[in-house]
């Protein structure tokens, strides 16, 4: 008998011991891809930027390559510095941002907070009414006209430059809270949730006139699906369009405190293969193993050390090279705020019940299905309510009062404000977009409407009413998913999953109006080679001041000034030719020049031509994660009372690492065993450009 106890004994000390082994190799293993992979970049890294280096007839200014012709510098964004977000944190990666929206709710004396319209000019707010009634009406009229088509364009300056910055891996997510003007102080960081956060989203307060949903209310909503006849081959219509009322039930309390809702009869989701992926690249990661809790301990010392570096946190750019970097130990809180942000806070003080839902929050959704709704306005950190999904949150928009979250399920969650303008913890609306094995993979607002992505297709949503009112195919594969959308004009751009090809289709009629393949022309810019910038991926997408920024799976950021129209001499389809510097640019949807029933003589059509592409010599060493634009504070002795056209717009970009491609890693320090480089951590970029104000007379 002790024998026996013995030999089992031994046999399991002999397994522990295998096992620990085993783990050991798989560290190696992944300590030899990382140091080869580091060595095969760095050498590709100056075939680089020795092919940047060649005369091409371009301009080099400001970090950017642009063409001859345009020659006019003013245009250009000006890189102000990048930085390291959490170099404390060196595992966790950048994923999204959102810039705070400080208005809406109502302040201690009743009042509504609606915040100042930057795109009012001051001089134009006091002219003098004419008397001319026909005129009034005209001027009105038209005026209506313009802000409806340039409502994208508007909302972009009604956030503050108040970011929050998410990073997460597969264990925890970061908040991290700074002001874009002064990235070099991060204002405070707080932990979010045990998962990976997937989006954020600001949320401005409760606004005059916004609906209140009751419960005879929610029952106007209810419907069947299959009322869409024209569907996408492929596509199953019984469901689509369903929508039905989710009750919500509270449950016991957690033990932070937070209150925490669910629906009565959760479920859990459906086994599927996960179509929304964390990363798109699959790599060797140790961490997939499973280790003894010594091991693990170990492994995280080794992966979070970091190369000792006394070069400052932001790293200088273009505009900041011969201007002081801003001291990083300025006070935190409030105090560090900029005066325009802390005008716009004060707002609020005073308000009775200031964490509420009413005043401005940030929502924020999950991997482990859970939905965090926390305050804009005070005491940041503070979760202030927890909603369990059916499944993933992959994507967050807000208009009018109402949130649509998009789940991994198959559907899109509507939520709504009560009377008191809270938001309702009663329940949602459930709407059926497609089978419950794949997952509505974005959301974007296009006017009155929301436009979200499943699977190759868009599903266009009237965000009123809540009913379906077009679903089309933007890519010929049905694999081929649906991921970026940025709308402005009348135009929508989308980007395809591991495609190099963006596509445009019109906001009002859904016609597919241009394609356009960045592959050529980064090839022609960067060289081929290893690191694969001949397999372009766009992952990122921004519209900002008439302008589309994309960013890349490999780090690449390209931004393209939209022209309004296109020449005929760049349609082409004949792949055949060389590449020019544009690329493939196919032009759709000539046939409708004459449809003037459906689309205004005014109708701002945001054309791409690649021939008058900027590609940004500073970069990611991997996937741009996202762009964000947000208003900057207003130059030193600049008098805002004065009638302006321009102001600054920041434009920032989230990835891995940081890489200047005319210099590559050659001022970088050695890895030494398994350190991690400050710039190979996740970085902000961010960008200055004076952007022209759609200034109307009210």
């Amino acid at each position: 008998m002790f024998s026996l106890k013995s030999s089992l004994s031994n046999n399991r000390v002999g397994d522990m011991i295998w096992h620990q082994i085993h783990i050991n190799t798989v560290i190696l293993v992944f300590i030899k891809i990382s140091e080869r992979r580091a060595a095969e970049r760095r050498e590709q890294y100056k075939l680089v930027r020795e092919h940047v280096k060649k005369e091409d007839g371009r301009v080099e200014a400001y970090g950017w390559s642009f063409p001859n012709v345009d020659a006019d510098v003013s245009s250009v964004p000006i890189p102000v510095c990048c930085r390291p977000l959490l170099d404390n944190e060196p595992s966790l990666k950048i994923w999204c941002a959102t810039g705070v929206v400080l208005r809406g709710g109502r302040d201690e004396k009743g009042q509504w907070i609606v915040g100042d319209p930057i795109y009012f000019a001051p001089a134009s707010m006091k002219k003098t009414k004419t008397s001319n009634t026909r005129t009034e009406l005209e001027d009105e009229i038209k005026r209506a006209r313009n802000l409806d088509a340039r409502e994208s364009e508007l909302d972009e300056w009604q956030s503050s430059s108040l970011v929050w910055v998410v990073s997460s891996n597969q264990g925890k997510s970061l908040i991290a809270v700074l002001d874009a003007n002064n990235p070099n102080n991060i204002i405070e960081t707080f932990p979010a949730c045990d998962s990976h956060l997937l989006c954020i989203q600001a949320v401005s307060g409760v606004m005059e006139g916004e609906p209140e949903m009751n419960e005879e209310q929610s029952k106007k909503f209810l419907c069947g699906g299959g009322k869409v006849k024209e569907l996408p081959e492929g596509l199953d219509g019984t469901d689509l369009g369903s929508c039905e009322w989710v009750e919500l039930r509270k449950m016991e309390d957690s033990e932070d405190g937070v209150p925490t809702y669910c629906s009565n009869d959760m479920k859990p989701s459906p086994k599927r293969t996960r179509d929304f992926s964390i990363s798109e690249v699959a790599a060797v990661d140790p961490a997939a193993v499973p280790v003894p809790v010594k091991a693990k301990t170990k492994l995280t010392r080794v992966t979070e050390s970091v190369v000792p570096d006394e070069t400052p946190k932001v790293i200088p750019l273009e505009k900041l090279k011969k201007e002081p970097v801003p001291p990083a130990n300025r006070p935190g809180g409030r105090a560090a705020l900029p005066p325009h942000i802390r005008d716009a806070m004060s707002k609020y003080d005073g308000v009775s019940g200031q964490m509420s839902g009413a005043l401005p929050t940030v929502w924020m959704g999950g991997q482990n299905q859970y939905i965090y709704i926390h305050s804009a306005v005070t005491a940041w950190k503070q979760c202030l309510r927890r909603i369990k999904m059916p499944d993933a949150v992959l994507s967050i928009v807000h208009y009018k009062g109402r949130i649509f979250a998009a789940l991994a399920n198959g559907t899109i969650a509507i939520f709504h404000r009560n009377k008191h303008g809270e938001w309702s913890d009663e329940g949602y609306h459930s709407l059926r977009v497609g089978n419950a094995t794949s997952s509505v993979r974005s959301l974007c607002l296009v006017s009155t409407n929301i436009w979200a992505t499943y699977k190759n297709c868009v599903v266009v949503i009237d965000a009123e009413s809540l009913q379906i009112v077009k679903v089309f195919a933007a890519h010929p594969r049905k694999d081929s998913q649906v991921r970026n959308m940025q709308w402005v004009g009348a135009g929508v751009w989308l980007s395809i999953r591991l495609d190099s090809t963006l596509r445009l289709y019109h906001a009002h009629t859904y016609e597919h109006l241009q394609d356009v393949d960045i592959e050529p022309y980064v090839t022609k810019m960067l060289g081929t080679s290893k690191l694969d910038f001949s397999y372009m991926r766009t992952t990122a997408l921004l519209v900002s001041n008439r302008r589309l920024w994309i960013g890349t799976g490999t780090g690449v950021i390209i931004s393209v000034p939209f022209s309004g129209q296109i020449e005929k001499k760049v349609e082409t389809k004949d792949t055949k030719r060389p590449a020019g510097p544009g690329g493939l640019v196919r032009v759709y949807g000539t046939s409708s020049e004459n449809n003037t029933e459906e689309k205004s003589s005014d109708d701002f059509i945001p054309y791409c031509n690649l021939s008058h592409a900027q590609l940004s010599f500073h970069g990611h060493k991997d996937s741009v994660k996202f762009f964000l634009g947000v208003p900057g504070a207003s130059k030193n002795g600049e008098d805002e009372s004065a009638e302006v056209t321009l102001r600054r717009m920041l434009i920032m970009s989230g990835g891995d690492g940081y890489i200047d491609f005319r210099i590559g890693e050659e001022n970088e320090p050695e890895l030494t065993g398994q350190s991690i480089r400050p710039r190979d951590m996740s970085h902000l970029i961010i960008w200055e450009i004076d952007a022209e104000l759609p200034i109307l007379s009210k």
